[in-house]
């Protein structure tokens, strides 16, 4: 089943940013967090919503 996210683009500059990929639908608990720091991509962390 396919999924769609909401995206959110937190940036101070080129090098270091975050992206937050929130699920777009009722129900998930979860959420999802990429980050640039120095240049270098971290990859993908899966958060649990508070909510």
């Amino acid at each position: 089943m396919d999924q769609a996210f909401w995206l959110s683009v937190n940036g101070v500059d080129n090098n270091n940013k975050i992206i937050e990929a929130i699920p777009a639908g009722a129900g998930y608990k979860y959420f999802y967090k990429a980050k640039k720091i120095n240049g270098t991509w971290l990859g993908w962390e899966k958060y649990t919503s508070a909510i």
